[in-house]
């Protein structure tokens, strides 16, 4: 029984071992990149299979699982950690006004997702200055504009059905809003200026999935073509 536990807890922890690797390497490979979603699962399964050796007292399997469990938590540590800066930005007024931070909320809500007052009550409880939706139907901005309206009296709507809908809602009036096509249908990216508490430009974007080698490579160029716009 014992060998048996024994050689399934080390092609567990070989296998994750090896995932976690491949997660960094998804450069050479589109294939690899998917390997980068599941930090969270490989390091809860890379923390029992430690624990589990460390019962069994398997010292040499425990040191060799160690690097990949605590790549993962490395990873994911700024999650969890208390951090009072985190998603927030310092910016100071052109005057002589004290700095403030800006809060902001990246939210992609599915395009099936249909339960809008779980997004509401999202937003109205987290209250941020700028919010930005992707993959949002026409549906969802109407019933956002009637629950949470007070809060984002300013909005740049391009939802759609599907995937591609995008919006940015500002408790802040804008200096500039467009967007800028990527090429191919209904790809684009989100230009948002804000005239107060200080000129401010948000991009938003929601690439392709690299879900295969065509779609990687035009999600590489869109990224791309976001670097260049920032510039």
């Amino acid at each position: 029984m014992r060998s048996l536990v024994l050689a399934l807890l080390i092609l567990l922890s070989t296998s994750l071992s090896a995932f976690t690797l491949g997660s960094f390497l998804g450069r050479f490979h589109w294939t690899l990149d998917l390997f980068s979603h599941f930090h969270l699962q490989y390091a809860a399964l890379l923390g029992l299979c430690f624990v589990a050796a460390s019962l069994l007292r398997e010292r040499r399997l425990a040191a060799l699982l160690l690097p990949a469990l605590l790549a993962n938590v490395y990873l994911l540590a700024p999650f969890f950690l208390p951090n009072s800066n985190s998603a927030k930005a310092s910016m100071t007024r052109t005057t002589d006004a004290p700095p403030r931070t800006l809060s902001v909320i990246a939210l992609n809500v599915y395009m099936d997702n249909e339960n809008y007052a779980a997004i509401s009550d999202y937003l109205r409880e987290e209250n941020a200055d700028v919010v930005m939706l992707s993959e949002n139907k026409p549906a969802l901005m109407r019933a956002l504009e009637e629950t949470v309206g007070d809060l984002y009296p300013h909005i740049y709507d391009e939802s759609t059905r599907g995937t591609y809908g995008l919006a940015l809602l500002s408790r802040y009036p804008f200096e500039e809003a467009r967007s800028v096509s990527l090429g191919g249908r209904g790809r684009r990216i989100l230009e948002v200026t804000l005239a107060e508490p200080a000129l401010v430009t948000f991009f938003g974007v929601h690439p392709l999935p690299p879900l295969g080698s065509r779609w990687a490579a035009r999600r590489n160029d869109e990224l791309a073509a976001v670097g260049r716009l920032v510039q």
